[in-house]
């Protein structure tokens, strides 16, 4: 679209610029970015490792959250 001629070209140029400047981000975050940050938080842990303070909250929180999602208690049914 961005190469057609005339006043159809003119209207559309920058859409199509758009598109395929958001497009050409998202295959860098795709085939870069997130293979790196999966490798950064999936790595392997030592044997005895304990979770930080932090960490633990979120995950009780987390834990509970996803238990009374999964069972339906308290939503009123």
């Amino acid at each position: 679209m961005a190469f057609f001629p005339g006043s159809t070209g003119v209207i559309y140029r920058q859409f199509s610029v758009t598109i395929i400047a958001s497009m050409l981000l998202s295959v860098v975050v795709a085939l870069i970015l997130t293979p790196v940050l999966c490798a950064t938080l999936l790595k392997p842990v030592e044997c005895g490792h304990e979770p930080c303070e932090d960490s633990a909250v979120f995950l009780n929180l987390f834990s509970f959250a996803s238990i009374v999602y999964f069972t339906g208690s308290g939503t009123g049914m």
